[in-house]
C-alpha cells in the first residue's frame, strides 16, 4: 500500500514536470528547424523545355530542395507541390501590381485564386511583390 502511494505521488510530481519540459523544448526544436540552412530555387515558367509539374517536384525532392520561389502563381505547379513540405514563395507579377495595389477586391480575388485555393496543402510561406530578377545592386 505504501509502495503504491509512493508511485502515485511520484507520478503526480513527474507528469507536470514532463509536460512543462515537452511544451518548452518542442517549440525550440521547431524554431531551429525553421532557421537551418537550406537550398532553394527561383522558378519562372516563361522558358522552353520546362519539366512537367510532377517531374519538377520529383526533381526538387530528389535534390533535397526545400524552398522555391515562383515568379508567377502557376496552378499546376502549386497543385504538384501539395503535401511535399517544400516551402513556396509566390510572386505577384509586375503586370498585376497596379490592379492589386489599387483595389482591395482585386487583391482579395488574387489571394483567393493563388493562395487560399492551395493552402495549407501547399506550404505557401510568403508572397513576393514583383517578378523581376535583380542582376545588379
Amino acid at each position: 500500500m505504501a509502495n503504491s502511494k509512493l508511485t502515485l505521488f511520484t507520478l503526480l510530481l513527474i507528469v507536470p514536470f514532463l509536460t512543462t519540459v515537452v511544451s518548452t523544448v518542442l517549440p525550440v526544436i521547431k524554431q531551429q528547424q525553421d532557421h537551418e540552412p537550406y537550398v532553394g530555387i527561383n522558378l519562372g515558367v516563361d522558358v522552353s523545355n520546362l519539366l512537367s509539374p510532377a517531374d519538377l517536384v520529383a526533381f526538387l525532392q530528389l535534390q533535397k530542395i526545400t524552398h522555391i520561389r515562383l515568379y508567377d502563381a502557376d496552378p499546376d505547379i502549386l497543385k504538384a507541390l501539395a503535401k511535399t513540405k517544400i516551402r513556396v514563395i509566390i510572386s505577384v507579377p509586375n503586370n498585376q501590381l497596379l490592379g492589386i495595389g489599387s483595389s482591395n477586391a482585386t487583391a482579395a480575388t488574387w489571394i483567393g485564386h493563388n493562395v487560399a485555393a492551395y493552402y495549407p496543402d501547399t506550404l505557401i510561406t510568403a508572397i513576393a511583390v514583383g517578378d523581376e530578377v535583380l542582376t545588379t545592386v
